[in-house]
C-alpha cells in the first residue's frame, strides 16, 4: 500500500509540504500496467507507420537509382559517339595533302564540310 500526500484545494503548495495528508487508499495503477494489449496495439500502429515510411524511402531511392543509371548510360553513349566522331575527323585531317595544309594557312579557315565537298567535286571533275 502506497502512502501519498494529498493536497487540499484550500492549501497552498508550501502548506502542503509542511502538513501533508496521507492517503491510505492505494494509488491507481498506470493505465497499461495490468493490460499490455492497448500498449502493444499502439506500438504496432507506430511500427506500421514507420514501416510505410521506410518503404516509401526505399521506393524513392530505387527510382532515383534507376534515373541515375539511365542518365549515366546516356552520358556514356554520348561520349562514345563523340569519340567516334573525333576519330573520324582525325582520319579525315590525316588524309589532307601537305600542300592543302599550306594553302589553308594562307587562306581563311573554312569548314570541313566545305573542304570535303570541294575535294569531292575536284575528284569528280578529274574523272
Amino acid at each position: 500500500m502506497l502512502r501519498q500526500p494529498v493536497r487540499m484545494p484550500t492549501q497552498s503548495a508550501a502548506a502542503a509540504r509542511v502538513l501533508p495528508l496521507v492517503r491510505i487508499i492505494p494509488a491507481p495503477p498506470p493505465p497499461d500496467s495490468c493490460d499490455p494489449v492497448p500498449a502493444m496495439r499502439r506500438e504496432l500502429a507506430l511500427l506500421r507507420i514507420e514501416l510505410e515510411q521506410l518503404r516509401a524511402r526505399e521506393d524513392e531511392a530505387r527510382k532515383t537509382e534507376q534515373f541515375l543509371f539511365a542518365h549515366l548510360d546516356r552520358v556514356i553513349d554520348s561520349r562514345d559517339r563523340w569519340q567516334r566522331e573525333a576519330e573520324r575527323l582525325s582520319a579525315l585531317v590525316a588524309d589532307l595533302p601537305a600542300e592543302a595544309e599550306a594553302e589553308t594557312l594562307e587562306k581563311p579557315q573554312r569548314s570541313l564540310v566545305w573542304w570535303r565537298n570541294t575535294r569531292w567535286l575536284a575528284e569528280r571533275a578529274g574523272k
